[in-house]
């Protein structure tokens, strides 16, 4: 299947990251322009404990890393503050403590997330978005989040504030934008057809990096076979002649045998790597050969693409001989996979980052004269989604998909530049033990044919300059979204209305709302948002509601799970987040009757007060059922943050079914659990239409099915299957 990636616009949640707030200093490691001393100095105000230094303590709660904001003017640079941030990486992940925690990147790759409004010299620095995409796949309990803000020409002070308002406020989106005018962006898969315009030209000039071994190999070949190019191999691997003693050497075991005999001295991995420098060869030749049978013009030389001197050279050479070169395709990658808490030193790091990303630096310097009309650039799936294990491997070919993207705009109607997401391929790099996993993680691999058929369709597209390539759809998220928030008179001073016998509650339309809003993090589909078994296991009174903000964790899991806990670790509320859910369906209303006298809210009857006081105008009551006409959040004046719910509307249904079993002679009650929640649209201003429907009843209890439609018909919400109890006459009814 083909995606492309494309920008577009997420309102923030209103959730602040998790362990945000928290026990131990958030190390602070700097940028080169003051602006990790203003994040530090707007976290000290609001009581955040920080510490602004170049490396991570080991008593650290979190890292800020804002290495990704210095000033950046060469993909030198900008590889040495990628190297630094994996290095913090690997320090945090060695000496954390515990569960939770807090890791973030930060960077100014133009606030659209490398996508456009960025210099050539910043696109370089994108990894670091892979980094934290791999960091949150590898630690399950910690808030992972990548941010690219735009520095543009703001003073520290405004960037500070942008970055501190995210970490508030944007909860769990894992890779978000933010623009110097204040857009806030995410990036979304799409699946799209790719737009065939002109074929390659015939006998064209390709420059390959990795182009004698595996999957690159294996497309070039069905290239060759449609254009007859002339191809220029670069590859790592030298070709020396065999030894006599290896001609009758087939397979590994026998090539393993033949080498031990002729030379016994080796150790196993001296005998391994002769091995594979044989099998290398071959496979070279192997190739080689079947390009030239294709129609191919083909030169091997064996060269370390990140030599820029000695890859100049060759390139003046091959114009001599050939022609300038048309075509670069970028294929050289190395693996070298490891956790995050299991490496030591940077030199895997290094070999795997600078093949990739130096390797391309040098390529494009050398053909910067070179009438290029493509530039493929073969990324990974891991960029988009990160990988356990291969931090610098995601890391690396998020800068070529940036890279790719800067470039395409640079070149717009010279050349077209393509970076391709291979989701795993049934060859190259894939071993059979890498197949088995992939396999029972329900992942399909790409049949080589079909891989090299898709190249040749990009080959001929337009248009998109990344691109994510797979055999089937993409893989669902493994990562717990995780988030934080606060409660008290500062965030939430509307709950003063919501007072049970003098107590200030927790309504559960809260829960409901916060629930919504991590759900909006990992539904990349928008609405609808459907919860089920929704259930309060105790209630949450707020007894220093004017003194202090209560904190209450968020969790949802990637089985759907969704929990709320407060300080303590105790669980309050549960749910679980569903993929799916039917087409709601219209309900009439129920039979006109009003059977209560006097005002709604008071003694006996609602107990709600001031901002809580939401049912407007009442069209029928009975102990059968409701419809009334109610506000929302926006005319009630709640303020704040309200993305995916109306938490107000929906307390207003609650006190409609409140009151049909005050109708029923039952007393005042609360909801402890609902069957199905589906939230349909975000909030809107004016009157609701609400109507109440009651399933059953007995003297302590009554279950309802509560829907909401806007003036105009489309529906807002659905609450089904409703469980109210009445209130008992204890001290700890509300607990």
């Amino acid at each position: 299947m083909r995606f492309t990636v494309r920008l577009e616009q997420r309102p923030a949640s209103g959730l602040a990251a998790h362990a945000l707030f928290g026990d131990g200093p958030l190390v602070l490691i700097p940028d080169d322009c003051g602006i990790a001393g203003a994040v530090r100095e707007r976290l000290r105000e609001i009581g955040i404990e920080t510490e602004e230094q170049s490396e991570v303590s080991a008593n650290a709660r979190g890292v800020l890393y804002l290495g990704g904001l210095r000033t950046v003017e060469t993909p030198d640079q900008a590889i040495a503050i990628q190297r630094e941030a994996f290095e913090a990486a690997v320090a945090y992940a060695q000496k954390r403590r515990g569960p939770g925690g807090l890791f973030v990147t930060i960077q100014d790759t133009g606030g659209q997330l490398g996508t456009s409004a960025m210099s050539g010299a910043r696109a370089w620095i994108a990894g670091l978005a892979g980094l934290a995409k791999t960091a949150a796949r590898e630690w399950p309990d910690v808030c992972v989040r990548a941010i690219d803000v735009a520095r543009g020409n703001r003073e520290p002070k405004a960037i500070a504030e942008a970055i501190v308002r995210e970490l508030f406020e944007g909860g769990a989106d894992r890779e978000i934008g933010l623009s110097e005018q204040g857009e806030r962006f995410t990036l979304k898969a799409c699946e799209a057809r790719a737009i065939v315009a002109e074929q390659l030209p015939f006998g064209a000039v390709i420059a390959a990096s990795g182009g004698a071994r595996g999957v690159t190999a294996e497309c070039l070949l069905e290239l060759a076979a449609r254009i007859q190019p002339r191809l220029l191999l670069l590859g790592r691997s030298p070709l020396e002649e065999e030894p006599d003693y290896l001609r009758d050497a087939a397979d590994d075991a026998a090539l393993k045998r033949a080498i031990l005999t002729a030379r016994k001295s080796l150790t196993p991995r001296e005998l391994a790597r002769e091995a594979g420098r044989i099998t290398a060869m071959r496979e070279i030749r192997r190739n080689i050969a079947r390009l030239e049978a294709a129609g191919a013009v083909v030169r091997y030389a064996s060269i370390d693409v990140r030599d820029e001197a000695a890859v100049s050279a060759l390139l003046a050479d091959v114009r001599q001989q050939w022609g300038p070169v048309q075509v670069l395709v970028h294929g050289a990658g190395v693996l070298a996979d490891a956790l995050l808490e299991k490496r030591s030193g940077a030199e895997q790091f290094d070999q795997v980052f600078d093949t990739k990303v130096r390797g391309l630096s040098t390529l494009l310097s050398a053909m910067r004269s070179d009438p290029l009309v493509w530039i493929c650039l073969f990324s990974s799936i891991a960029a988009r989604d990160g990988n356990r294990g291969q931090a610098d491997y995601a890391m690396a070919n998020e800068v070529l998909n940036k890279v790719a993207a800067f470039e395409a705009e640079a070149r717009k109607g010279r050349c077209r530049v393509t970076a391709i997401g291979w989701g795993p391929w049934e060859g190259g790099m894939v071993t059979p033990q890498l197949a088995k996993h992939f396999a029972s993680q329900g992942v399909e691999l790409i049949p080589l044919r079909a891989g090299a058929e898709a190249f040749v369709t990009e080959s001929r597209s337009s248009g998109d300059a990344e691109i994510v390539l797979t055999a089937g759809s993409l893989p669902r998220s493994e990562i717990n979204l995780q988030a934080q928030i606060t409660a008290g008179s500062r965030s939430m001073p509307h709950l003063e209305g919501h007072r049970i016998r003098g107590k200030v509650v927790l309504p559960v339309v809260c829960s409901i709302d916060w629930f919504s809003r991590l759900c909006a993090s990992s539904n990349e589909t928008g609405f609808p948002i459907c919860l089920e078994e929704f259930r309060v296991l105790r209630g949450v009174v707020l007894p220093d509601f004017t003194a202090r903000e209560e904190i209450f964790d968020l969790r949802l899991d990637p089985g759907g799970k969704m929990g709320l806990r407060d300080r303590s670790g105790a669980m309050r509320v549960s749910a679980r987040a569903a993929d799916a859910v039917a087409t709601p369906q219209r309900v009439n209303a129920p039979r006109p009757g009003i059977f209560l006298e006097g005002p709604l809210y008071g003694e006996g009857r609602l107990f709600h007060r001031q901002s809580f006081q939401l049912i407007r105008e009442i069209e029928s009551l009975s102990e059968e059922g409701a419809a009334a006409l109610v506000d929302g959040v926006i005319d009630a004046g709640w303020g704040g943050r309200y993305p995916s719910c109306d938490p107000a509307m929906l307390d207003a249904g609650l006190q409609l079914a409140l009151l049909c079993g005050v109708c029923a002679g039952m007393g005042q009650s609360l909801p402890l659990a609902i069957g199905r929640v589906i939230l349909c649209r975000p909030p809107e201003a004016g009157s609701i239409h609400c109507i109440v429907t009651t399933r059953s009843r007995t003297s302590d209890r009554a279950r309802y099915d509560i829907r909401f439609r806007n003036l105009t018909g489309q529906t807002i919400a659905e609450l089904s299957d409703v469980e109210m109890y009445v209130i008992p006459h204890t001290e700890e009814a509300a607990q």
